[in-house]
């Protein structure tokens, strides 16, 4: 029997006498996370364990966490603004 085989697209390797799948996580782009995207990881690795499962194994969960805390930034920025137009 060969050590590795190729079926359907996925790689086998050879472990005794089954064929066991060959898993690899993609690699990801390492953005710093802050204070918004560090409590939204929080939140969806208590309340939403598969959306976090899910872009944890498919190697998003980096770039999405990223994005909160860019887009939860902006709109803290909007909110100042306004508050200190509507001060004067």
């Amino acid at each position: 029997m060969e050590k590795y085989i190729t079926q359907n697209g996925i790689k086998y390797e050879l472990c005794g006498e089954q064929y066991y799948p060959i898993l690899t996580i993609a690699e990801e782009k390492e953005h710093k996370i802050g204070k918004y995207g560090l409590l939204h990881r929080d939140y969806i690795k208590l309340h939403k364990r598969g959306t976090y499962t899910t872009l944890l194994t498919d190697g998003r969960l980096n770039s999405y966490l990223h994005e909160i805390d860019v887009q939860a930034n902006e709109m803290v920025e909007a909110i100042v603004a306004n508050l200190a137009r509507e001060r004067g």
